[in-house]
């Protein structure tokens, strides 16, 4: 009874003496349904195709009501119309539908669908779909339909509110659902229960039900957790719902490509990156949005949060603008170092200068001369913008960042001390990698107390001298030019030091140090013994050392460049040799006892000679 016609309209359908088309119109798309060559019905213009034949399918059956009747049925596929509400929830693939339409075809099968009197599908709109496009590809080729007829279940549905409840109880396990579609899927239930709390409270009921089903939002969540096998809370149902009501709105409005990408972050779980990107876009800025949605998205930006996404957005835009300036050379300079600090993490307030004389300590100690007579290290990798850093055969400074580039051989360098912790967890790379051999580092005492880089230092058993009184650091060029105005209150800035040895060389530290605090070494072990039971000695075959911190000393025996045995207590030499390593240990147990005995912190190993 029913056949398909191409003309000039998008779509047109006959059933016996009825002609139902849809026009493509300017605005739109217009439904019609005539009768003998006489207009029986017009629809209003539709933007969607769908929209406009389900419209005129629904009024169809509404002229021919004997068409579908209550229970169980078989009927033409081209008489039924898709449920609008399924299109929204469900973002079904191409490459799932064609899977189903290809199983639908090798089996000759299409399981029985739940319609409307209307001819609203309720459930199976997915095969509804599949039957359609096979009849009209057998239609195109010549070929009969392979589903003229189709199984069906028409329901008396009181009204639209019972279909749509029945609409998600039909799919409420279906399987492979996206988050964004459990997010749409809730805003459907959450609406349906608000609709019959608002009809039991007009029939009087509102108390009794309200005591039994809870609130609207709360039967919601109670589905939608029941349909996963889950437990969300139902405010986390309800924020998704409402983001994803936005991304909706956003492909409405003709921002497709910012609600693309929104649609992937809520699917892989980034609810929080949404709720910032919203904000973003809510303030006005609908370009930074879409950039960082795009960045988000980005499989190496899985970690990073929006607002280091805008932050970097921003500062490579400052990189631009410094480039196109025409200011002077030295201030371009310090405009690219501004902006260097940020990129890590520092603060322009980390531009101090370091002390003379602990440079010139640190350098005596750990320099090497060249052929000019001048002692450098080989690398500062925080060097300053001013010719006063540490004298190094090579150095890097803000702007170039060390923290980018391999370190080698013998380091001293002044940290920048908001970011300690970055600078000492690379150092502990570099160390482990083998490219530093010895090195000095300046910092606040505070990194002696942190968890992750006191680590750190007891690991590579370093020695730290914890400077007597605070150090008076004084500011840099890139301080002064961020804070003109503050330039006299910069002036100086005193804070709680501590430098850090990392090397072979712990006694001849404690030597050039000791005058400028108290020194002290990380990481030995202690003895597991008490009293003056046998210490547990370690070998430390990197610094050719023999460990131990035993009655609350620390010994250690090193090897010469003769193979000798030198031993050390508390960091000062015994100035005596042995050719056997159980005689060096013995004399420093000895010498342990002795100062236990006169409960002296000095002594004299002339009492052994």
């Amino acid at each position: 009874m029913v056949a398909a016609t191409e003309n000039k309209s998008i779509w047109d359908l006959k059933y016996e003496s009825y002609l139902l088309k849809v026009d493509k119109v300017e605005g739109g798309y217009w439904g019609t349904i005539s009768r003998g060559g006489e207009l029986e019905w017009s629809g209003a213009i539709a933007a969607d195709f769908e929209d406009a034949r389900g419209s005129v399918l629904n009024q169809f059956h509404s002229i021919r009501p004997d068409i579908l009747k209550p229970g169980f049925q078989a009927i033409e596929p081209e008489l039924l119309a898709f449920h609008p509400k399924n299109k929204e929830i469900y973002n079904d693939s191409e490459e799932s539908n064609n899977k189903l339409k290809g199983q639908i075809k090798d089996s000759g099968k299409i399981y029985r669908l739940t319609v409307a009197k209307d001819g609203l599908t309720v459930s199976g709109n997915r095969r509804l779909a599949a039957a359609i496009a096979l009849n009209q590809e057998a239609l195109e080729a010549g070929q009969p339909k392979p589903f003229p007829f189709i199984d069906v279940e028409v329901q008396q549905y009181e009204d639209d509110l019972e279909i749509l409840d029945d609409l998600v109880r039909q799919n409420q396990y279906r399987e492979s659902k996206s988050e964004v579609e459990l997010f749409r899927e809730f805003n459907l239930i959450l609406e349906i229960e608000k609709q019959k709390a608002a009809r039991r409270m007009t029939a009087g009921k509102a108390i009794a039900d309200n005591q039994e089903k809870g609130s609207a939002r709360g039967v919601a969540a109670q589905k939608m957790n029941e349909s996963i096998g889950g437990k969300r809370h139902e405010r986390t149902w309800e924020v998704g719902a409402s983001h994803t009501h936005w991304m909706d709105d956003l492909a409405e409005h003709g921002e497709k490509d910012l609600a693309k990408n929104v649609e992937k972050l809520l699917n892989k779980g980034n609810v929080t990156a949404v709720k910032d990107i919203r904000k973003i876009y809510e303030q006005g800025k609908p370009d930074v949005a879409l950039y960082a949605a795009k960045e988000k998205n980005k499989a190496e930006n899985k970690q990073a949060s929006i607002k280091s996404i805008v932050e970097q957005r921003v500062l490579e835009e400052t990189k631009k603008e410094i480039e196109k300036s025409d200011r002077p050379t030295k201030e371009k300079l310090l405009d690219k170092a501004l902006v260097a600090l940020e990129e890590v993490g520092a603060k322009p307030t980390d531009d101090y200068l370091t002390p003379p004389e602990i440079k010139l300590t640190i350098i005596e100690f750990l320099g090497t001369r060249d052929e000019d007579k001048i002692k450098r290290v080989d690398l500062d990798p925080f060097a300053n913008l001013e010719k006063d850093s540490i004298p190094a055969r090579e150095s890097y400074n803000v702007i170039e960042n060390g923290l980018k580039h391999n370190w080698h051989g013998t380091i001293a360098t002044n940290f920048p001390f908001s970011i300690t912790g970055e600078c000492m967890k690379y150092l502990d790379k570099q160390i482990r990698d083998g490219k530093v051999t010895e090195g000095v580092f300046i910092a606040q005492s505070g990194v002696i107390h942190n968890k992750s880089t006191q680590d750190i230092i007891v690991n590579h058993k370093m020695s730290a001298c914890i400077i007597k009184g605070r150090v008076t650091f004084l500011q840099g060029s890139i301080l002064i030019h961020k804070y003109p105005e503050k330039a006299d209150k910069l002036s100086s800035f005193n804070t709680d030091t501590v430098i850090l040895y990392y090397g072979d060389r712990h006694d001849r530290f404690y030597e050039d140090f000791k005058h400028k605090g108290t020194v002290t070494r990380f990481g030995l072990q202690p003895s597991e013994t008490q009293g003056l039971q046998f210490p547990r000695w370690i070998n430390n075959e990197q610094s050719q050392t023999c460990e131990t911190n035993w009655l609350g000393h620390a010994i250690s025996i090193h090897i010469d460049d003769e193979g000798l045995y030198v031993p050390t207590i508390n960091n000062q030499p015994t100035n005596q040799l042995f050719e056997e390593l159980s005689e060096a240990q013995a004399y420093t147990m000895g010498l342990a006892i002795a100062k236990l005995q006169k409960q002296n912190t000095d002594f004299d190993s002339s009492v052994f000679s």
